[in-house]
């Protein structure tokens, strides 16, 4: 299992994965929206129209999904993603593979259609790669929020 060196602060370490991410893709981060919004139809669901996305479980205050877009190259999109304790996202597909890097610890249940549900446990740092062509929703079945970075690669 690949992890990286916890960071000494969480914004530190978010920080470093990027630069990894962007270095790695040897390209410079693309701001405009247009492509943004192209690279999110092909790669998830549910994101039509906005680069951030927050909503919450009916009901609850506390219980809610935030994603904030961070920026994408001609190689990969990433977005910072919070999931409040028992906050559910929205049924969503991804046609590309992508990988999800822990910036907290974190207890997700993954329903994936065709199969039976999972629980992804993961420590702040952690690395879990996502092959393409899955259709899943998220619950956060831990008690405290979530949060990770997810690398959609394009």
């Amino acid at each position: 299992m690949w992890r990286i060196a916890p960071a000494p602060s969480v914004k530190a370490g978010c920080l470093a994965i990027l630069a990894l991410v962007a270095c790695a893709c040897n390209r410079s981060p693309v701001s405009e929206t247009s492509e943004y919004e192209a690279a999110a139809a092909r790669g998830k669901a549910g994101r039509v129209g906005t680069k951030d996305s927050h909503y919450c479980n009916p009901g609850s205050e506390t219980a809610c999904v935030n994603e904030k877009y961070l920026f994408c190259t001609n190689k990969v999109c990433v977005e910072d993603v919070t999931l409040g304790p028992g906050a559910v996202t929205i049924k969503h597909g991804h046609t590309t593979d992508h990988m999800l890097i822990a910036v907290s610890d974190y207890e997700l249940t993954d329903d994936t259609e065709g199969k039976a549900p999972t629980i992804r446990t993961k420590k702040s740092g952690e690395v879990e790669y996502i092959p393409a062509g899955i259709r899943h929703q998220l619950t956060n079945t831990g008690k405290d929020t979530a949060r990770f970075i997810v690398v959609v690669f394009r």
